[in-house]
């Protein structure tokens, strides 16, 4: 390690080396709070008090492989990025003031440039790759007609514009086209803000000074973290881990702590996310960190298809299982696919996510194992059967998730130990069966269900599953888990109307008007033609031959006349209690019955 020694900020972007921000660190992360805070601190050397004050902006720690013309930062590079920012806001502000001497002055601590030519050699910063192609192109003066495009080489920057813009135009308002207030701003960040350099030439050591300074048990960097100990174990040049690791990047849709945490937990059991990093690492020392880096971009997969995936997508990977050797098996079938989707379906809407790492640990179980008669069977049975226990226990009942991950963590475990697929899976929903919330418990709350617009999606849900009970490969279409398709093809109609056209209800009646009771789902075309009538008014249009060939496939609306026609014309608020009471115990009894065979 060389020793420590200290650098001001003009001196560090006025040498010859470029600065690079190498493939184990983490992505770019601070936003306008973090850039504000560091404005906040540079304004503070600025006040007339302050002429000897100096500005510690704290350790950059480099790496130095050996390489003449560039270093890797080890630690530093969310502040370095965030003054590099701050500089180009302030060479667009001398630009607009007509100050280009000023500007090229500032440009060159920007960029290289090229003393014989002017033209620019490259910045001085080589930024995050999750910003890079906006971060060159406002280090390149020349683009200034068009900082931020939203394609660049044919590929959409609009994410790594949201994550720098914010912060340019901070810094470009708060200087406010001044002379003064520039020149200020740049006697500060040049003379008054220092560093402590260090630079070690160990590229071991480099990874694990990142390791140390970042290691704070902090959700957000596991990730950071599990990528720099896999680089650092597995071959550090080869280009083919980047691409594998963008790819569980995108496969993670936004959540990839989750998706890690799970992958730990498919292999491994139950963990507790403030060691998960530590639990990782003791795993890659038992299999090998290549072995681990293999399975987390294969989990990384499946983990977008069951997270995301359309239907599909579902039926693609599906395709894929079990399809070689002599105990084959055909997985993707239209019948198990309908099956898998839906219910994939319904984990999202219920936005239970434990499930994940159990249904891998089930498929992978399912794969290697010897098959029955029975295995396709029970695999949708499990599949129909978790749909179930989490529609009763947690989108009705309103259970957390939480009660059972710690069960799936273990028969993760137990799947990864089994041989028999029919014999584990029959076990693990024997044991569901038992901590199924009790029908009294599930009427009462499901005849509680009220529409509001957040439970429109639900409230379709329900019936779409109520209407299509039994068909099977005949399914009626109602529930789409696209919220813009899902408005454009449905309504929720009240069967009492919310604003009746007589103006008058009393006031059991108003109160329970929202209750799902009251409620049918029907298409958004139909729904106008009901408008604001009265119950009775609207059962003589249902019947009527315009609209009963319009919803002749829904069922459930068929029932609600055979059942509820004689009362219509005093359709009161017991009423309404009463239907929601026999749409629960329905669903509990038939729709969502949970049986177990074997």
């Amino acid at each position: 390690m060389i020793n420590p020694s200290p650098i001001n900020t003009i001196q560090l972007f006025s040498g010859s080396k470029q600065y690079k921000v190498p493939r184990f660190q983490r992505n770019f992360t601070w936003g306008v709070d973090n850039a504000s805070e560091m404005l906040d601190d540079l304004n503070g050397c600025m006040s007339a008090d302050s002429s000897n004050n100096e500005l510690y902006l704290g350790p950059i720690i480099f790496f130095d492989n050996n390489n003449s013309t560039e270093l890797e930062i080890v630690d530093g590079q969310q502040r370095l990025t965030c003054l590099q920012i701050l500089l180009m806001a302030c060479r667009d502000v001398a630009h607009d003031l007509g100050n280009i001497p000023l500007e090229s002055d500032i440009q060159n601590k920007i960029a290289f440039i090229d003393p014989t030519s002017a033209e620019i050699k490259g910045p001085r910063l080589i930024a995050s790759s999750s910003i890079q192609m906006i971060f060159d192109r406002l280090a390149d003066n020349n683009n200034r007609d068009d900082f931020f495009p939203n394609i660049i080489n044919g590929k959409s920057i609009k994410r790594q514009i949201n994550k720098i813009k914010p912060i340019y135009d901070l810094y470009k308002k708060h200087i406010e086209s001044d002379a003064q207030s520039l020149s200020n701003l740049l006697n500060v960040i040049y003379n008054k803000t220092y560093f402590i350099i260090i630079e070690i030439d160990n590229q071991e050591e480099a990874f694990q000074i990142f390791e140390r300074t970042n290691a704070r048990g902090e959700d957000l960097e596991v990730s950071d973290l599990l990528k720099n100990y896999l680089f650092s174990t597995l071959d550090y040049n080869n280009n083919e881990i980047d691409e594998k690791w963008q790819e569980v990047i995108d496969n993670s849709g936004g959540s990839l702590i989750r998706l890690i945490k799970y992958f730990y937990v498919t292999y491994k059991g139950p963990i507790n996310k403030s060691i998960l990093y530590k639990g990782l690492k003791k795993y890659a020392g038992e299999v090998s960190p290549q072995v681990v880096f293999d399975q987390l971009y294969e989990f990384s997969k499946y983990f977008y298809v069951v997270n995301s995936g359309s239907k599909d997508e579902i039926s693609q990977y599906l395709s894929t299982l079990n399809r070689s050797g002599k105990n084959k098996i055909n997985v993707s079938t239209e019948k198990i696919v309908n099956v898998v989707y839906h219910s994939l379906e319904g984990f999202r809407l219920f936005k239970i996510f434990q499930i994940y790492p159990l249904i891998f640990s089930a498929i992978r179980l399912f794969n290697r194992c010897e098959k029955t008669n029975n295995s396709l069977k029970n695999l949708t049975l499990l599949f129909s059967s978790l749909e179930k226990y989490h529609f009763i226990n947690n989108a009705v009942c309103n259970r957390t998730g939480n009660e059972v991950e710690i069960l799936y963590a273990n028969y993760c475990k137990s799947f990864n130990l089994s041989r028999d697929f029919d014999k584990s899976v029959l076990e693990l929903l024997k044991i569901l069966k038992t901590k199924l919330a009790f029908r009294d418990e599930f009427v009462g709350k499901f005849s509680d269900i009220t529409y509001s617009t957040n439970t429109i999606p639900l409230i379709v849900y329900i019936f779409d599953r109520i209407n299509n009970n039994g068909l099977h490969g005949n399914r009626i279409p109602i529930y789409n888990s696209n919220p813009a398709v899902l408005r454009k093809i449905n309504s929720i109609e009240h069967i009492y109307p919310q604003k009746p056209v007589n103006g008058f209800t009393d006031q059991n009646l108003l109160e329970s008007i929202d209750y799902i009771g009251n409620l049918l789902v029907i298409s958004y075309h139909e729904n106008s033609k009901l408008g604001n009538r009265l119950p009775n008014e609207k059962i003589i249009l249902l019947e009527g031959d315009e609209m009963r060939s319009k919803i002749q496939n829904l069922n459930f609306i068929q029932d609600f006349i055979n059942k509820y026609k004689s009362q219509i014309n005093n359709w009161t608020s017991l009423v309404i209690q009463n239907r929601g009471k026999d749409l629960a115990i329905e669903a509990y009894e038939k729709v969502w019955n949970f049986s177990v065979d074997g």
